[in-house]
């Protein structure tokens, strides 16, 4: 598996938006793993 490096990449790879930036740092405040965040995420279903 090949490791990325964020810092690595260029500045237009860099950009990251700050509303999804915020959201994860809230799960994570409310003490959900990486792997909880993902997992609501994958299990996510598109409103029809």
């Amino acid at each position: 598996m090949e490791n990325t490096n964020l810092l690595n990449c260029s500045n237009s790879d860099q950009e990251i938006d700050q509303e999804w930036v915020q959201l994860i740092l809230e799960a994570k405040n409310l003490g959900m793993t990486p792997e909880e965040i993902h997992n609501f995420f994958k299990n996510k279903k598109p409103h029809s």
